[in-house]
């Protein structure tokens, strides 16, 4: 961090919430410039406050549009150098705890581009049309309590127009494929956190997706702590015939146990939420064979050791489809409560799930944007992203920390602020409300109906309520400021 700066951050006895947060956020970033740095800050602190896609949507005057343009136009700044800063304070919270886990996942970022002439734009997936949807691979940092800490990496790819080869017959080199993100994301949290010195070990939960050779034998290697969905009935041993599946799911039960779906998810599995999945959980070590799925005739496998954990619902509801489960993992399985540490680490994964959704389509909308060039877009989507990992971390923490004091996550005025817009339940200005009863409050604000919604506040009208709670904020700020006569 500059050192005009590190004086900066540390006073933020004044600071409103969200500009200490953005200094925190941006206020490390080597921009080359300390007039960048600035203007980061003050752009994140505008998100935060205002979260929206558009840029003219988040700043009320001609001026202040017109700097974040510049800035967001500006060559010179990089993408890259911008998240890094956000990257490594996200990590910094990182601290309690051996380890703590990073959720990473692919999604597709769809935008306008009527005219084509942007160069990148919406999603397609058919011939007739252009695939130009640009891929963001995050990392979402999750501490082991399952409170999401924030961005600590992301990478960005640009399909091309062109079909690309199937995948059984992909000869492009590995740096030129999409499964390269997986490791490329990887490499980039491991770095940043070489440059926080905290003692938690990263624990990395992958989807699908990772399931990658190149990915299991790079974190066999560098002895990662790694666990990924199996998408591949893979090889094991030495001989061709023994399957993953069939090895695992021969082996004595370990652990039985009865799990509770919340509304929202029992609705989607159709389930009822008043049901229990009976779960059974199998495990053991297995030698993975790893090769290129090009080289056919497998002269250049690699046997890697990994265990495996079985995840299986015993007896689903009729026509509601069964949970199973097979993760592979480099984390020892030397207990039944290893086992099931192993699965409660990859439930936490949906965590990214849910910063895709306020990110792209929720509070800060970033798919709305209309910026005509794929870099200044980039730069604005790495604002956003604190700016969604924010809510969530916000959201999570009064649904898994109620009892907390407000005063953790926002000031006196936002608190008060809540309580003067609160048309029922009101509180007297000055209550000393917990975090629970400070979100509802915003989400209540923002359209949250209670029960009738199926769950705990979300995303959407959390960010919705917290638009006009920092407005009131302000106002009230303003009035006590206000010498009296």
């Amino acid at each position: 961090m500059p050192g005009n700066f590190r004086g900066l951050v540390a006073v933020v006895a004044g600071m409103t919430t969200t500009e200490s947060w953005a200094w925190n956020e941006f206020g490390g970033a080597q921009l080359g410039d300390e007039r960048r740095t600035r203007r980061a800050v003050s752009l994140a602190q505008a998100a935060a406050e205002l979260p929206a896609g558009k840029v003219a949507a988040v700043f009320g005057s001609d001026a202040e549009r017109e700097g974040a343009f510049r800035f967001v136009r500006n060559s010179k700044i990089s993408v890259r150098a911008l998240a890094r800063s956000s990257h490594e304070a996200n990590l910094r919270r990182c601290t309690e705890g051996s380890v703590f886990f990073v959720a990473v996942d692919q999604s597709s970022v769809g935008l306008t581009d009527c005219t084509g002439q942007k160069g990148f734009g919406p999603v397609a997936s058919c011939d007739s049309k252009r695939r130009r949807g640009l891929q963001a691979m995050t990392a979402l940092a999750v501490s082991e309590e399952g409170r999401v800490m924030g961005v600590c990496g992301q990478r960005w790819w640009r399909r091309s127009d062109r079909r690309s080869p199937v995948w059984d017959y992909d000869r492009r080199p590995a740096v030129e494929r999409e499964s390269s993100l997986w490791l490329d994301v990887i490499d980039d949290v491991e770095s940043a956190l070489a440059s926080t010195n905290i003692p938690a070990r990263p624990w990395y939960q992958l989807d699908r997706g990772g399931d990658y050779w190149r990915v299991l034998l790079e974190a066999s290697r560098r002895q990662l702590l790694i666990t990924v969905r199996a998408a591949y009935d893979r090889a094991v041993g030495s001989r061709h015939h023994d399957r993953l599946k069939a090895a695992v799911s021969s082996q004595k039960r370990l652990a039985t146990f009865d799990h509770y779906l919340r509304p929202a998810a029992a609705k989607r599995a159709g389930h009822s939420h008043l049901r229990a999945r009976h779960l059974q959980v199998r495990a053991c070590k297995l030698a993975l064979k790893l090769s290129d799925r090009a080289d056919h005739k497998g002269c250049h496998a690699q046997f890697v050791d990994y265990w495996v954990v079985h995840l299986r619902e015993s007896r689903p509801p009729r026509g509601a489809e069964r949970l199973e489960w097979f993760l592979l993992t480099t984390y020892p399985i030397e207990s039944a409560a290893a086992a099931l540490q192993v699965c409660r680490g990859y439930t936490l994964r949906w965590r990214v799930e849910e910063f895709h959704k306020t990110w792209k389509s929720g509070a800060c909308n970033v798919e709305s944007s209309q910026l005509r060039s794929c870099d200044n877009f980039q730069r604005w989507a790495t604002i956003l992203a604190a700016v969604a990992s924010r809510i969530e971390r916000l959201k999570h923490v009064a649904r898994n920390n109620p009892t907390a004091s407000a005063l953790d996550i926002a000031t006196r005025d936002e608190i008060d602020g809540a309580i003067t817009l609160t048309k029922r339940c009101k509180y007297p200005l000055g209550h000393n409300l917990t975090a629970e009863q400070f979100v509802l409050l915003v989400a209540k604000i923002g359209g949250y109906t209670g029960k009738s919604s199926g769950g705990p506040p979300g995303s959407i009208t959390i960010g919705r309520g917290l638009d006009r709670v920092l407005a009131a904020a302000t106002a009230l700020a303003a009035v006590r400021r206000t010498p009296k006569k």
